[in-house]
């Protein structure tokens, strides 16, 4: 199984040629609503993107990317766009072919490709947003999408994981409804996993921070842990 960050909340994961992007953000729209600086460009097209399917954690539109999620629909017509009941209505709203849109529930399994799929609680303003246990090749990984810190992250995400995650994925820039550093140690420490890997920071230089202090205190409790570059594709 790989994996490419394609930066702040977005990844895209392959396994058996199967290819899942979760929140791919590459367009310009934020930049363009709410006047904030980019800090680096897209690492992926539409078209080099190439998605087989579409999981979007909230309705945000730096995960659900208005532009962008219309486009892969055009540009590849048997993709599938999975999320919560906030994604589901934005995916209607963006005349996305019906068939083609998937609505997840806390706690239900879905499968996309080889990839098992299990939406776990996130706290954030949309009521409906979703974090991710996501199972394949014998691992299980944690991507916490946007969420605020609370007790009830590692219960949860321990308890649908059957008791051990290999790698987390968790937001670090403690604005606008997210974990901070410290909050998300917490979260990792909790868990255990082998790996943990900041991530949702330097794309907008207004909402961002810094991820060397939460990779040395990881690794300070022998939890593996590294800086992800944008666009590098990684082997789990």
């Amino acid at each position: 199984m790989k994996f490419t960050w394609i930066t702040q909340g977005g990844f895209l994961f392959e396994s058996a040629s199967f290819r899942l992007a979760i929140d791919p953000y590459l367009s310009d729209f934020v930049e363009k609503k709410s006047n904030v600086t980019r800090m680096v460009e897209p690492v992926f097209s539409v078209t080099t993107l190439k998605p087989d399917a579409v999981f979007c954690t909230h309705d945000h539109i730096d995960h659900f990317d208005p532009i962008t999620v219309p486009q892969i629909a055009k540009a590849f017509p048997s993709c599938i766009f999975a999320g919560p009941v906030s994604v589901a209505k934005k995916a209607i709203e963006a005349k996305i072919n019906g068939s083609k849109i998937l609505k997840v529930e806390r706690g239900i399994p879905i499968n996309l490709g080889p990839f098992e799929i299990i939406p776990v609680v996130a706290i954030h303003s949309d009521k409906d947003a979703v974090g991710i246990i996501l199972k394949c090749e014998g691992k299980t990984l944690y991507i916490s999408g946007d969420s605020e810190y609370s007790e009830s992250i590692a219960d949860e995400v321990l308890k649908y994981a059957g008791g051990k995650i290999d790698m987390i994925f968790i937001c670090i820039n403690g604005r606008l409804g997210n974990m901070n550093l410290g909050d998300a140690l917490k979260v990792v420490k909790a868990i255990r996993p082998e790996t943990a890997l900041p991530m949702h920071y330097d794309l907008f230089a207004e909402n961002s921070a810094a991820p060397e202090p939460f990779i040395a205190e990881c690794l300070s409790e022998n939890i593996k842990s590294f800086e992800m570059k944008q666009g590098k594709e990684c082997i789990i």
